[in-house]
């Protein structure tokens, strides 16, 4: 019994200082949890798309800056420089009041600011992956334009834009 004694305190002892080790450092304290719990319940909604605009009205156009790319034909040597303008499926917020930008400059940097990068990435990837000899042709362009169109919806997870239009497109 003498012997077992100082094995049975060795034990607790091992097992007391690792839940105190456990609750000093692993656990979260109580205003940890509680700013977790907070920002849980602060976190937006995912954010609600604007209405359509009315039948027989068109939607905001959004301008994509000129952007110059590689195309895919052998050797590398050919170019397309290309602007456009895409509609998107949305009715313009109301207001602007006077104050500040009005609402379709509003619009258009809240859009630049929130899916630009998603606008840039599928254009950057679909130009640079067209050849010269594709885009040439009047269905190439079509074709171009339908594909620019159906990537956007589909990285943007929703049906927000309506037509894509080129208002400058150069191939060298």
């Amino acid at each position: 019994m003498q012997r077992l004694l100082p094995i049975v305190v060795g034990v607790l002892l091992v097992i007391i200082l690792a839940g105190g080790g456990y609750i000093f450092f692993l656990a979260p304290s109580g205003a940890e949890a509680e700013g977790e719990a907070a920002a849980a319940e602060a976190a937006p909604a995912k954010e609600a798309l604007p209405p359509a605009p009315e039948p027989g009205e068109h939607g905001p156009i959004y301008l994509v800056e000129s952007r110059t790319v590689n195309l895919a034909d052998n050797g590398g040597r050919k170019y397309l420089k290309v602007s456009l303008a895409l509609e998107f499926n949305e009715a313009l917020p109301e207001g602007g009041g006077g104050h500040g930008p009005g609402p379709i400059a509003g619009w258009r940097q809240h859009i630049a600011d929130s899916i630009g990068p998603q606008i840039n990435d599928v254009l950057t990837m679909l130009l640079s992956s067209s050849t010269s000899e594709e885009l040439l042709t009047t269905e190439g362009k079509e074709h171009l334009k339908e594909a620019i169109l159906h990537d956007l919806n589909h990285a943007l997870h929703a049906d927000r834009i309506l037509h894509v239009f080129f208002t400058d497109f150069i191939i060298q």
